[in-house]
């Protein structure tokens, strides 16, 4: 997935049944949206991670007769500066996770509102960002967007045939 910084570091995945959850919502909220032109059902796929200092998420409308999606990415500063739970303290990890999560959410749930209001438009170039742009939510939120036609789904496969398919010491071929 497309990085907003590039600050060295690993990066954990959000867990997939969560991120389930969240495409669930995001299908039914835009569900009369969703049928395509042949009658196939177009639907949300989401993938995200974090790292030592940022969130990333990616929300992609998948066609289930193309390998062309609709990609918005979003990214957030983490932890995120709204991190004090309602009892003033200061906030777990896993409430952390989820402010930024949650500030990601609205964003791209703002994003695909504007884009089935004004029945999709095709010219990104013109019409949206490519390249990150910030966007205030608020007073104290900052969430930086992008769009474009990536396939994240087949950047992950692509990503882990990768993985189990590094040559081995004794698959080298010796050049003497």
């Amino acid at each position: 997935m497309e990085r907003r910084k590039d600050t060295a570091g690993a990066c954990a995945k959000l867990p997939r049944d969560y991120l389930a959850l969240i495409e669930e919502v995001f299908n039914k909220n835009f569900r009369e949206h969703l049928l395509g032109k042949t009658g196939k059902r177009e639907r949300f796929i989401l993938f995200a991670e974090i790292y030592a200092d940022e969130l990333v998420m990616s929300v992609s409308l998948k066609n289930p007769e193309t390998l062309r999606m609709t990609t918005c990415y979003a990214s957030v500063e983490y932890p995120p500066t709204q991190t004090k739970s309602e009892t003033g303290k200061a906030s777990t990890t896993a409430e952390a996770v989820e402010i930024a999560v949650n500030q990601c959410v609205d964003a791209v749930a703002s994003f695909f509102a504007t884009y089935f209001d004004e029945n999709r438009p095709v010219d990104y170039d013109l019409e949206y960002r490519q390249n990150w742009t910030a966007v205030d939510i608020d007073k104290a939120t900052r969430v930086y967007m992008k769009i474009n036609r990536d396939n994240p789904e087949l950047d992950a496969e692509a990503d882990a045939i990768l993985a189990t398919a590094k040559p081995s010491s004794k698959d080298k071929k010796k050049l003497h």
